[in-house]
């Protein structure tokens, strides 16, 4: 007998309950109630009330494959197996049997990892001081162990409890960071300069060793690095009343975690491929009415000459879609056949029981690694200034700009990026229209419209490779000044004025089509407003004894401004999509003593 033929993905509804069988009996007037607290089961054997679906006590003679008029196949008929017996079960009392909980673990993810670093610094004054330079160097090996135990894939017998007891080979990985500065004052070679000069230059690595982070394939993943360059040059006068700097300065990280939306739409892509598992299954397999098969009944119906005029439209819309579904469900496991040819690692990482093809498993599915992270390298680069004045003994100044940009790459990697192509182009084939929902008879969801969403996004983070990251002001400006009197009836007064600006940053993009399709077109930017803002100062200080000082102080922040709504991502169309209150003027005293 063909086993595979009573495979079957038929959701059963189970209903519980504790009397004698109540067939042919109304329940309502029995007086049933909810289970309440009773005796914890216990592991052991017993004996129960059960239905027997075992393929050996199966009705002689009767093909499972064949069509039920009833069930659509004979392996959905309980009336061709043995029936409700009583039998003896194994039970499992996980509440009082401390070792059978490892039957309710569906996954562990252990994770172990050692780092063993050694470094050196040396630093020097040559030219008598006028040259100081430093240099560091440290080598970490960093050594972890993964592992993901899936009671799919696995039987508990192998799994061990013990944490330390790693059955894999450990993941190496060796870094060596290099951190260099060189610093010449100018003045010190030059000892007539009207000015004290110098000259900066620092070079610093770094890396982030993360044992939790692996590969949509559940593959071993290189630490995020980053590696520092700047330039400074620094003035001030003789006095160093004047203090002038500029600094221009990249930095490149490679291998960081992703922020694509891809990371929090992996759903989608999950359930492209297990809700066309089971869909696939049901076509193919289970030949389910009105999926692989016209209904049977409505057929019925139809002949006897009983069938309404809905009942019509449904029949001729199965007679259309019926072998549709059956092509495209074909097609479907012809691609499963080149992915996995393709792309083996991903059946390795994502398949739980069967796949190439899924219809050998009804439990197939397909689950994207929930630790697993896309990445992505990016480059920033831009321009510091900082200016500090002492005016007069009173008066203080303090400003700094910058400008800078920062460039994304490398989204989301070049083996994802393969998978998700050939994925497109499969989808855009007849495996696309493997139905996902069908009403009356017609498909009204499918394989090609669920994958799409995941696509793109997909699409938008390969757009904003090469783009300016879109969370980022270019420029920004501080200024904070103090006065202080120092004489006169207002000594111990001092005030304040600050001062911020933010440039305008994006917040949204358009849309655009492409064929019949509408895509996000990132040539299309809006931008939220520029952000000023302002505060203000005052505080007074007085000697009331030898030991105690008062002091009063107000502050207004925000000021010169009401509440106001600001836009933090628009529309398509440019209308604000989030916004947040930036809260307007508002003040604060403190009154204070200190001993």
């Amino acid at each position: 007998m063909n086993r595979d033929a009573f495979q079957t993905r038929a959701r059963l509804l189970n209903y519980f309950y504790v009397s004698d069988s109540l067939v042919g009996r109304t329940p309502g007037n029995l007086g049933l109630t909810n289970l309440g607290p009773s005796e914890l089961v216990r592991t052991g054997r017993y004996d129960v009330r059960l239905f027997d679906a075992g393929v050996a006590g199966f009705r002689p003679g009767v093909d499972p494959a064949s069509v039920d008029p009833t069930y659509a196949r004979a392996a959905q008929n309980p009336n061709n197996y043995r029936g409700w017996v009583t039998a003896p079960v194994d039970i499992v009392g996980a509440a009082t049997d401390r070792a059978s909980r490892d039957y309710l673990t569906r996954t562990r993810d252990y994770f172990k990892e050692r780092i063993t670093t050694r470094s050196f610094v040396w630093q020097g004054k040559l030219l008598d001081g006028a040259l100081v330079a430093t240099y560091g160097w440290r080598r970490d090996d960093y050594d972890s162990w993964q592992y993901t135990w899936d009671q799919a894939r696995e039987f508990l017998a192998d799994f061990s409890r013990d944490r330390a007891a790693f059955r894999f080979a450990p993941t190496l990985k060796t870094g060596d960071t290099r951190n260099g500065s060189a610093v010449v004052h100018l003045h010190q070679l030059w000892k007539a300069a009207p000015l004290r000069a110098s000259l900066q230059y620092n070079h610093g690595q770094n890396t982030n060793p993360d044992p939790a982070r692996v590969g949509v394939f559940r593959n071993p993943v290189l630490s995020a690095a980053g590696d520092t360059t700047d330039y400074s040059v620094v003035l001030s006068d003789r006095d160093s009343r004047l203090n002038f700097r500029v600094t221009r300065y990249e930095t490149k990280m490679r291998n960081a975690s992703s922020s694509s939306t891809l990371q929090s739409q992996k759903f989608l892509l999950e359930q492209t491929f297990n809700t066309a598992f089971d869909n696939v299954y049901r076509i193919l397999v289970d030949r389910e009415a009105g999926w692989g098969v016209i209904d049977p009944a409505l057929e019925s119906r139809i002949n006897a000459g009983t069938a309404t005029a809905a009942d019509r439209t449904t029949y001729a819309n199965q007679q259309a879609s019926i072998p549709l579904n059956n092509a495209a469900a074909n097609a479907w496991l012809a691609m499963e056949a080149q992915f996995a040819q393709r792309f083996p690692q991903a059946v390795k990482a994502w398949a739980t029981g069967g796949f190439n093809p899924s219809t050998r498993d009804p439990a197939a599915t397909f689950s994207y690694p929930e630790n697993a992270v896309l990445l992505e390298d990016t480059t920033a680069r831009g321009y510091e200034f900082e200016l500090t004045a002492n005016v007069t003994r009173s008066w203080r100044v303090s400003a700094n700009a910058s400008m800078t940009e920062s460039i994304r790459n490398n989204r989301p990697g070049a083996e994802f990026g393969a998978l998700m192509d050939f994925m497109w182009g499969q989808l855009n084939g007849p495996a696309g229209q493997v139905p996902f929902a069908i009403t009356n008879g017609t498909p009204t969801d499918s394989a090609l419209r669920r994958f799409s969403g995941f696509y793109d996004s997909y699409l938008v983070a390969l757009q904003n490779n090469g783009q300016i990251v879109r969370e980022l002001s270019k420029w920004r400006f501080n200024l904070v000044t103090n006065y202080s009197f120092q004489q006169g009836r207002l000594r111990g007064l001092s005030l304040g004025l600050t001062y911020r600006y933010e440039d305008p940053k994006v917040i949204g993009y358009g849309l655009k089509t492409e064929g019949n399709r509408i895509v996000t077109d990132l040539a299309t930017r809006y931008f939220n407003e520029a952000v000023h803002t302002w505060g203000v100062s005052a505080r007074y200080t007085r000697r009331l004894t030898d030991k105690v000082n008062w002091t009063l102080q107000v502050n207004v922040a925000n000021a010169f401004q009401g509440d106001k709504i600001l836009a933090t991502a628009t529309q398509p169309d440019g209308s604000m999509a989030r916004g947040m209150i930036r809260e307007g003027a508002s003040w604060t005293l403190t009154n204070s003593l200190s001993f």
